[in-house]
C-alpha cells in the first residue's frame, strides 16, 4: 500500500522526522548557551591583558584618522604689503613641498622668495595689503582686520603718536568653500618712537559670532628709511629688468664706512605673468613709489582705480618712464592718451650714426683715455629699434638727446619716453646707463664719483657727490619728487642744510650716518678733487622742484601722513583757538526777548479777550514765563553747541592744469556728553585718523589706548571715536576729489592772462601771486639763493564757470591787507602789528612801557600776571623785560579769536612756499562744505573755513646732466655685489 492510500503511514512519518528536526535544534542551541555561558577565554584574555595606555594609544589614532580625512577650516599664503607681489597658491604649495635639505639651498631660496615679493614697510604711511586664503569646508562670511603691531605683541597695536587711540582697518570679505579668494585691503603703520629696522602687521578674519582666527600675520617685514622708494616695473619680460637690481642709481655698490653694505635707494617690483599688478589702488598709497616704468604691458591689466590712482600720483610729484618703442603706441588708446609726451609716428632702426649726438651729450667719459666716452654701441647687423616721436605741443625732447627721449610735465610730475626700449641687450650692456637712468630718466642732478681713504682704518671707500648740489648722498627730497602740501611742506621753509642725522635707524643706519658726516670734515683724503668743504651739505634751494619749501620728515620721509608738518601745526593752532562754545549772539539775544514779550503781552491779552475773560491774562502769564524760559534754555543751548560742535579747517590743493584735488580737513569735535562719532568719509579713497592735540614733543605717552577703527567698503568711513564729556577731539581725514573741471589762466588775444575757474567749486576772496623772471646769476657765488620778486592780483570772487582778467601789482602791501580784510586774520598778527606800531623792529621792551600801550589799558593787570608767569627767569626785576615772541604769545593767549580763521594756515602756505620764476600760484577761500563727508551723529553748531592752493603752472625742471664719471673708474666690484649678481642671474 502507498503512503497516499495509508494516510496515517505519512502522517506518522512526517511526525518522526519533525522530532529529529527539533532534536537537532535544541541540540545546537545548547552548545550555543554553554559557548556563550563559558565565553571566548582567549579573546576574554586578550582583551584583560591590553593597558590603560595602549587603550588610550588606540583612541588616539582613531581620534587622528578622523582628523586627517577633515582639511582645516582655513589655508593662507602669507599676505603681500603692496606694491609687491602676490604668490601662486599653487606653486607656493609645491615650493614648500619641494624645499631642498641643503641648508646653503634654503638660503638662497629665503634671499630670492624675498627680494621677490618686496615685502617693505614704511612708517607713517598707509599701505594696500593683499590676502590670499581659502575656505576648507564651508562658506564663511566675515570680516578682514589689520593693524601695526609692537615687535611680538599678540593683541597690542601701535598707538597714533600723541593720542590715546590705536587704528585698525576693517573690510566685509566673503570665502566661499574650496576656492582661493584674493582680498585687498588698506593699513597704517604708525611711527614708534624707538628705532626699529623691521615692522609687523597683524590680520585676521573675524568670523561671525565673534570668533577670530589669527592667520595672516606679516611679521618681520624689512622697514624702509625715510630716503628709501619704490620702483615699479611693468612689463611683461621681469626678467630682462633684473639688472636695474645692480644699478649703482638702485644700490650704490661697496661698503659703507662702517664696513656693511649700503642700503637700496629704491626697492625694484616687477610685474609677473599670471600675477595681478602690483598697483595699490588708491593714489594716497602710492606714497612710497618715487618712479614707475613701463615696457609692453597691457593697459588694460590696470583697474580703473587703478588708473586715477596712478595719474593722481602723475599730477602730485610721480615719474612715469616709458620704454620705447612698442610702449607709447599702445598707450595711445589707453587712459593716458591725453597725458602722454608724444605720439609714435614710425618705427626707425637705429645705428651708431643716429646716436652719435645722444652718446656725444650722455656718454660718461672713460678714466684716463682722453676724448673716449663709454658709448651706446649696437652692431650694423642688429640695429637698435627705435621710433620716431611727434611731440605733444607741451612735451619738448631732451637737449642734446638727437630727439630719442621726450619728456612731458603734469602738474609737478613728468613723464618721460625713450625712442629705444631700456631693456634692449645694447642698452642693458651700455656702460652708461647708470648715469642715463640718474640723470635724465629720474631727473636727479649729476653725480661725481670719488675714493675716499678712511683715517679711522675702515680702508678705501667709494661716495659721490651731486655736482650741482651738496646735500648728502641720502637725500630724501633728491631721490623723489612726489610732494603733497598739507604732508610736506615745512614750517620754516626748506633749511639750507641737509638733514642726515635721522632718527631712524635700519641695518646699523646710525653708525653710516655717523660716518658719512665725518665726509664734510677736511680730515678725509679724497682722490682727484678738493678737501670735501665743511658745509658740503648745503642744498641748491634756487632747485624748487626738489626743495620749494618742503622738508622730510626724520622718520617717515616725504609724502607719510604727517601730524606735525607745518600746515598741521597751523591747523591745530587755529583748532585750538576757534573750538569749543561760541556764546549766543547780540541779535540771538534779542530775537528771543521780542518772541517772549510778543506772546506774553499782546498775544496773551488778545486770546482772552476774545474769550470775554481780560482778567485771566494775568493769570496765564506765569505759566506763559516758565515755558518761556525752558525755551530759551533749550534754543541757547543749541545756538552754542551745548550738545555737539565742529569746528573745522581745511587745505584744498590742485596740481596745475587738473581736475582733481587733495583736500585735508582738520576738525575739532566737542560735545557735552559722551559720545561715539562714526565719520563717514567722501570716497573709497579717503582716510582718517585721530589727531594729537598737542605738538610734538609735547604730548605724553598713554598707558592704554583705544581702538578706533577705519572701515573699507563703497565710501570708508572711521568707526569708534569716543570723545568724553565736555571735552575736544582732533581729527584728521583727508580726500582725493573730482572737482568737475579745471582752475586755469590762458592769455586771450590781446595778450591779457585771463583766470578761468572750470571747476564746481565758488571761489571767494582771491589773490593770484606770479614770480618775475630772474635775471641770470653773477658772480663767483652762483649758487645763491636767489629771491623772486613777486607781483599780486586780487579778485573779490570767481563763481563756477566763470572767468576774470588779472591785474598784476608788485605792491607787497596787498598781501598784508589781503591778510587783513579777507581772511579774518588771527590774534597773533594783531600782536604783531601793535608790537611794530609801538616799538618798531625792537626786541624787546620794559613790562612798563608794553602795558602803557592804550589798547592794553582794560585788561592790564591780568595781561601783567600772564607776563610774570610766563617769564623763564626767576629774579627780582619789577619791570622785567618783554620780547616780541612773549608778548605775541601773552596777547594771544588773552584774546582768543573765538571762531576759525584761514590767517595761520595761509601764513604756513605763502611765507613757506617757494614761488620760482613765471610760476603762478592761487589762494582762494570758502566756507562751503567740499566733498560728502558726514559725522555722525549731526553737530548742533558748524563752523569750517577751506583754503584752496592752486598750482596754475608747472614748477621749472632743473637742467639734465650726465655724471662726470663712472663708478667703474673707482673700484671694481666687490665680492659681495658678485654673488648678489650671480644669485639675480641664476634660473
Amino acid at each position: 500500500m502507498t503512503a497516499a492510500a495509508n494516510p496515517n503511514s505519512f502522517f506518522a512519518a512526517s511526525a518522526k522526522s519533525l522530532r529529529s528536526c527539533f532534536r537537532a535544534i535544541g541540540f545546537t542551541l545548547l552548545i550555543l548557551s554553554l559557548v556563550s555561558i563559558t565565553g571566548c577565554g582567549g579573546c576574554q584574555k586578550k582583551d584583560d591583558d591590553k593597558t590603560a595606555a595602549e587603550k588610550e594609544k588606540e583612541k588616539r589614532e582613531k581620534e587622528a584618522a578622523l582628523k586627517k580625512k577633515r582639511k582645516p577650516d582655513f589655508e593662507s599664503l602669507p599676505p603681500v604689503l603692496m606694491p609687491g607681489v602676490v604668490n601662486d597658491p599653487i606653486k607656493m604649495k609645491r615650493k614648500r613641498s619641494k624645499l631642498r635639505d641643503d641648508p646653503v639651498q634654503k638660503e638662497i631660496d629665503q634671499l630670492r622668495s624675498y627680494s621677490f615679493n618686496k615685502n617693505f614697510a614704511k612708517p607713517g604711511h598707509w599701505h594696500d595689503v593683499r590676502f590670499q586664503t581659502l575656505a576648507n569646508n564651508f562658506d564663511i562670511k566675515g570680516e578682514l582686520y589689520s593693524g601695526g603691531v609692537p615687535g611680538n605683541a599678540v593683541s597690542q597695536f601701535l598707538p597714533i603718536e600723541g593720542t590715546k587711540y590705536h587704528p585698525v582697518t576693517k573690510r566685509p570679505a566673503a570665502l566661499p568653500k574650496g576656492q582661493w579668494k584674493t582680498f585687498e585691503s588698506s593699513v597704517y603703520l604708525p611711527i614708534r618712537q624707538s628705532s626699529y629696522s623691521v615692522s609687523n602687521i597683524r590680520s585676521g578674519f573675524n568670523r561671525p559670532g565673534g570668533s577670530a582666527t589669527n592667520f595672516l600675520d606679516l611679521a618681520g617685514l624689512k622697514t624702509m628709511a625715510p630716503d628709501q622708494h619704490h620702483v615699479i616695473v611693468l612689463t611683461n619680460r621681469p626678467d630682462t629688468y633684473k639688472f636695474l637690481e645692480l644699478a649703482a642709481t638702485v644700490r650704490f655698490p661697496g661698503s659703507t664706512p662702517n664696513g656693511g653694505r649700503y642700503d637700496a635707494s629704491y626697492i625694484v617690483v616687477p610685474s609677473m605673468l599670471g600675477f595681478p599688478n602690483p598697483l595699490p589702488r588708491h593714489s594716497l598709497n602710492w606714497t612710497t613709489i618715487a618712479y614707475l616704468i613701463w615696457d609692453d604691458f597691457d593697459p588694460d591689466a590696470i583697474d580703473s582705480d587703478q588708473q586715477t590712482a596712478l595719474v593722481d600720483w602723475l599730477h602730485f610729484g610721480g615719474q612715469l618712464i616709458l620704454s620705447g618703442p612698442d610702449c607709447v603706441e599702445r598707450l595711445e588708446k589707453s587712459f593716458l592718451a591725453d597725458f602722454l609726451p608724444a605720439k609714435a609716428d614710425q618705427a626707425v632702426n637705429l645705428a651708431n650714426a643716429d646716436l652719435a649726438e645722444f652718446n656725444k651729450n650722455w656718454s660718461v667719459p672713460e678714466k684716463n683715455a682722453k676724448g673716449k666716452v663709454r658709448s651706446l654701441q649696437v652692431s650694423n647687423k642688429a640695429p637698435l629699434l627705435g621710433i620716431n616721436f611727434q611731440p605733444h605741443v607741451d612735451a619738448s625732447f631732451l637737449p642734446g638727446s638727437g630727439d630719442l627721449v621726450v619728456e612731458r610735465q603734469l602738474g609737478r610730475g613728468r613723464i618721460v619716453a625713450t625712442s629705444f626700449s631700456l631693456n634692449a641687450p645694447a642698452v642693458r650692456s651700455w656702460r652708461s646707463f647708470d648715469s642715463f637712468l640718474s640723470s635724465v630718466l629720474m631727473r636727479r642732478p649729476a653725480r661725481k664719483f670719488s675714493n675716499i681713504n678712511d683715517p679711522n682704518g675702515y680702508g678705501e671707500q667709494i661716495v659721490f657727490s651731486w655736482v650741482d648740489d651738496q646735500a648728502t648722498m641720502r637725500e630724501p627730497l633728491l631721490h623723489s619728487s612726489l610732494r603733497y602740501l598739507s604732508r610736506d611742506l615745512s614750517a620754516g621753509g626748506t633749511e639750507v642744510l641737509s638733514k642726515d642725522n635721522f632718527a631712524f635707524e635700519h641695518d646699523n643706519q646710525e653708525k653710516e650716518v655717523d660716518a658719512l658726516q665725518e665726509l664734510a670734515s677736511p680730515g678725509w683724503e679724497v682722490e682727484g678733487i678738493k678737501p670735501i668743504d665743511p658745509n658740503s651739505k648745503a642744498r641748491n634751494l634756487n632747485c624748487r622742484w626738489h626743495y620749494g619749501g618742503y622738508e622730510v620728515d626724520p622718520r617717515s620721509g616725504i609724502a607719510g601722513w604727517n601730524d606735525y608738518g607745518g600746515v598741521a601745526a597751523a591747523a591745530r593752532s587755529t583748532l585750538q583757538d576757534a573750538a569749543g562754545i561760541t556764546p549766543p549772539s547780540g541779535n540771538f539775544v534779542l530775537q528771543l526777548l521780542a518772541g517772549y514779550l510778543l506772546v506774553l503781552v499782546p498775544l496773551n491779552w488778545a486770546f482772552f479777550r476774545m474769550l470775554g475773560r481780560v482778567e485771566w491774562a494775568w493769570v496765564a502769564a506765569p505759566f506763559i514765563a516758565i515755558i518761556g524760559a525752558f525755551v530759551v534754555i533749550r534754543m541757547a543751548s543749541l545756538d552754542i553747541g551745548f550738545s555737539r560742535s565742529n569746528t573745522q579747517i581745511a587745505l584744498l590743493e590742485i596740481p596745475a592744469e587738473y581736475e582733481r584735488g587733495h583736500l585735508t580737513e582738520y576738525s575739532a569735535l566737542y560735545t557735552s556728553l559722551s559720545t561715539s562719532y562714526r565719520i563717514e568719509l567722501d570716497n573709497a579713497s579717503s582716510q582718517a585718523l585721530p589727531f594729537p592735540s598737542e605738538d610734538f614733543g609735547e604730548s605724553k605717552p598713554v598707558e592704554s589706548t583705544v581702538q578706533v577703527e577705519m572701515n573699507k567698503s563703497v565710501t570708508n568711513e572711521l568707526d569708534g571715536l569716543q570723545i568724553q564729556s565736555n571735552s575736544t577731539q582732533l581729527v584728521h581725514a583727508e580726500h582725493m576729489l573730482d572737482l568737475g573741471g579745471r582752475i586755469r589762466v590762458k592769455a586771450d588775444d590781446t595778450g591779457n592772462l585771463m583766470l578761468l575757474n572750470g571747476s564746481s567749486i565758488d571761489l571767494k576772496n582771491l589773490i593770484i601771486v606770479r614770480g618775475s623772471k630772474l635775471p641770470p646769476p653773477k658772480g663767483k657765488n652762483k649758487s645763491s639763493v636767489q629771491r623772486t620778486p613777486l607781483e599780486y592780483a586780487i579778485v573779490d570772487s570767481l563763481n563756477a564757470g566763470s572767468s576774470t582778467e588779472l591785474k598784476f601789482d608788485g605792491d607787497e602791501s596787498i598781501v598784508e591787507s589781503y591778510r587783513t580784510d579777507r581772511l579774518m586774520l588771527n590774534s597773533r598778527r594783531d600782536a604783531d602789528r601793535l608790537w611794530q606800531e609801538t616799538f618798531g623792529n625792537q626786541a624787546s621792551s620794559s613790562l612798563d612801557a608794553v602795558l602803557a600801550i592804550s589798547q592794553l589799558k582794560d585788561n592790564s593787570i591780568e595781561f601783567s600776571n600772564a607776563i610774570m608767569r610766563k617769564q623763564s627767569n626767576d629774579n627780582a626785576d619789577a619791570n622785567p623785560p618783554v620780547t616780541r615772541q612773549l608778548f605775541m604769545d601773552v596777547y594771544e593767549e588773552l584774546n582768543p579769536v573765538g571762531f576759525v580763521t584761514l590767517g595761520k594756515l595761509f601764513d604756513c602756505v605763502y611765507e613757506n612756499l617757494s614761488i620760482g620764476p613765471e610760476q603762478i600760484k592761487l589762494y582762494a577761500m570758502t566756507d562751503v562744505q567740499i566733498g560728502e563727508t558726514a559725522i555722525h551723529p549731526d553737530s548742533t553748531q558748524t563752523d569750517r573755513q577751506t583754503l584752496i592752493v592752486a598750482h596754475l603752472t608747472h614748477p621749472t625742471l632743473p637742467v639734465a646732466r650726465r655724471d662726470k664719471n663712472s663708478v667703474a673708474d673707482l673700484k671694481s666690484i666687490s665680492d659681495l655685489d658678485r654673488k648678489n649678481m650671480e644669485l639675480f642671474d641664476e634660473k
